[in-house]
């Protein structure tokens, strides 16, 4: 097997695992916490997925990219002192925040959010030190160590929410320590040049520069969706956070066919735009993903009664996840529209202005619908609201890829697509 495909292979046995790792993580502590104390862990969690964001932004994506040459030897030190510092105010807000909000310990929380939020760093580590089968080792323990831990912990101080946290928060932290440990090791062994505070601060000032409009897109995406499960919670109960997601986990299975297809893809946007035909490929690709991930919806809400079962511990909390389950099924379809499109401007080479003001426009319905349909629908409506928070963002990016082509068929050409 040639070197890049087998790092793809590694890529994506990587993603299969830590997305397997997270539903499985989903659906046993749903049902075994209850959706109430389900909701509360989700609660804490939604805040590490905030920070690990804001890492893979200004830490991840930068350390990955190429850069100057003077720079690459300095690129793993910017890395960790980003991921450092976001962890650790993470970490201080969550274990200030965490107590009032979710009742969860502050210690259990701030281990959760400080350790989860490092864990994007420590797969890349593994990825751009050239240890990628480490990556796969890193997101195992991330997902399945870290359920292995909370029902250690469970068993040891009973079930619960700070047993959940503190379990899911050490998996995340033996992955980062197991991927510091390695680098370490192997730059050791390589005996580089040595990486001064002058390079390392280029770097960072590099990560800044690079990264800041990613942490700005990671900021309005997180609006949209955090206000969505705030609004669960402050008018329903933490339980109404746990039905939302553990029907978006059973949602998941159409996550890792997406990310598939954002893989597959590229490769035949770009035959079909060396033939001259990449708009008639957009409307071809994305009706058929459409229409593919439509009916891997409608198989979701036909069986929404036995898996939402399955998932969940009483026939009370199953009907609570039903209803969003019901809803959410509908994401599916509007996820391959936006991958295709993305996909094909992409293949066009093009910068899209349209992404940052979609993502704005995405958020601020999810946001400013969630309450309204929160206090009239229940679970249904915070589901709703995510639903159209992904409509808009949808049709945003097909309205900029038709006003691309429109372009181009009157020879206009501007190098950039306007939102």
């Amino acid at each position: 097997m040639s070197a890049p495909r087998a790092h793809l292979t590694l890529a994506v046995l990587a993603q299969g695992v830590a997305s397997s790792g997270g539903f499985a993580t989903t659906l046993v502590l749903a049902r075994t916490l209850g959706l109430e104390d389900f909701g509360r862990v989700a609660l804490v969690l939604l805040g590490a997925g905030f920070a690990a964001g804001l890492v893979q932004a200004l830490g991840v994506q930068p350390f990955l990219s190429l850069g100057d040459r003077a720079q690459r030897p300095a690129r793993p030190a910017a890395l960790v002192v980003v991921t450092v510092v976001v962890a650790l105010l993470a970490a201080a807000i969550a274990s200030a925040a965490a107590p009032a909000w979710t009742g969860a310990g502050a210690l259990p929380a701030a281990l959760a959010v400080g350790a989860r939020a490092a864990a994007p760093a420590a797969r890349a580590l593994s990825f751009g030190t050239g240890r990628r089968a480490l990556a796969v080792w890193v997101d195992a323990l991330v997902g399945f160590g870290g359920l292995a831990g909370a029902l250690a912990a469970a068993r040891v101080h009973g079930p619960g929410v700070d047993a959940a946290l503190l379990g899911l928060g050490g998996g995340a932290a033996l992955a980062s320590a197991l991927a510091l440990v390695s680098t370490a090791g192997g730059a050791r062994r390589a005996r580089p040049a040595a990486v001064d505070r002058r390079r390392v601060g280029a770097a960072l000032e590099r990560s800044w520069r690079t990264g800041r409009w990613l942490a700005l897109t990671q900021a309005l995406s997180w609006f949209g969706t955090g206000t969505v499960h705030v609004a669960a919670a402050g008018a329903l109960g933490p339980a109404a956070v746990g039905a939302l997601r553990a029907a978006q986990a059973l949602v998941g299975a159409a996550g890792v066919l997406l990310q598939a297809l954002e893989l597959a893809l590229p490769r035949a946007a770009a035959e079909a735009r060396a033939r001259g035909g990449l708009r008639a490929w957009v409307r071809t690709a994305g009706l058929r993903a459409a229409l593919g991930m439509a009916l891997l919806g409608g198989v979701l809400a036909a069986l929404a009664g036995p898996l939402t079962a399955f998932t969940t511990a009483s026939a009370a909390e199953a009907a609570l996840a039903r209803g969003a389950l019901l809803v959410l099924a509908c994401g599916p379809a509007l996820g391959a529209v936006t991958c295709v499109v993305s996909v094909g401007f992409r293949a066009a080479g093009d910068r899209v202005r349209a992404i940052p003001g979609a993502y704005a426009a995405s958020a601020l319905c999810a946001a400013s619908t969630a309450p309204p349909l929160v206090l009239e629908l229940g679970v249904v409506g915070a589901a709703l609201a995510l639903v159209l928070g992904q409509l808009v963002y949808a049709a945003l990016l097909v309205r900029a890829w038709g006003a691309r082509t429109s372009q181009k068929l009157v020879c206009v050409t501007t190098g950039h697509i306007g939102a």
